[in-house]
């Protein structure tokens, strides 16, 4: 087989050199191939008193290697092995364990914190109607989103702007359409938003869900399934 590829690769070389012109860097290349075959056909000749072409099995086999019995997959996993592989998930299982339970616990505290505050805006927040200026191109790692940057005026008369939370591409209003605006009065520059209906709920619920769940199933996977293997 090496023989036959070898030819082949003669048979193309030569006709590359045909039909295409011959650079110097024709010659480097051809050079060093001819190196590489000689390399390999020295390594491949005999060492005295040995058959041709019996340099791959030149090696002697590891001492003892026929000696080793022969066991079942099952009693080795069985031995020391297992106990070692045990014992690290053991080990990772106690740094990781914690770690995502805190993340998961520090998702549902922020799911419900902006859950309390979308509830104390369209409870007890004012609300007032609104007109979209434009909407601002933000940049972010994951793409770009068209912001809205609405205007709208207090009870006082004061003019506010705010660019609203909720994003997207194309944009998600032209200018000059009329929202409704929820704010607490104390402080609108900084916590008004679009209405959006039970769009509202989507972040919120979304990381109260997302960190809930993800504390579940670490807990759960981490009571449960060292107790389900076997030897566990």
């Amino acid at each position: 087989m090496g023989w036959g590829c070898f030819t082949c690769a003669a048979v193309a070389v030569g006709v590359a050199l045909t039909l295409w012109p011959v650079t110097t860097f024709t010659w480097a290349l051809l050079a060093a191939g001819g190196l590489f075959v000689v390399y390999r056909l020295r390594r491949s000749m005999p060492a005295k008193g040995e058959r041709p072409w019996s340099s791959i099995t030149r090696a002697a086999p590891p001492d003892g290697l026929l000696q080793v019995p022969v066991q079942a997959i099952e009693k080795i996993l069985a031995g020391p092995v297992r106990a070692e592989r045990q014992r690290q998930q053991r080990i990772t299982g106690l740094i990781v364990t914690p770690i995502l339970v805190l993340v998961g616990l520090a998702v549902l505290a922020l799911g419900i914190h902006l859950g309390r505050t979308v509830f104390l805006l369209q409870s007890t927040g004012a609300r007032a109607h609104g007109t979209v200026l434009f909407c601002e191109l933000k940049r972010t790692l994951r793409g770009s989103s068209y912001y809205p940057v609405v205007q709208f005026a207090t009870p006082n008369g004061s003019a506010v702007q705010f660019r609203d939370r909720m994003g997207s591409d194309p944009p998600p209003y032209l200018e000059g359409t009329p929202v409704e605006v929820l704010y607490f009065p104390d402080s609108p520059q900084t916590t008004a938003m679009i209405d959006h209906g039970l769009l509202n709920w989507l972040v919120p619920g979304a990381l109260g869900v997302g960190g809930l769940g993800l504390t579940i199933i670490v807990l759960a996977v981490r009571l449960w399934v060292p107790r389900s293997l076997p030897g566990g």
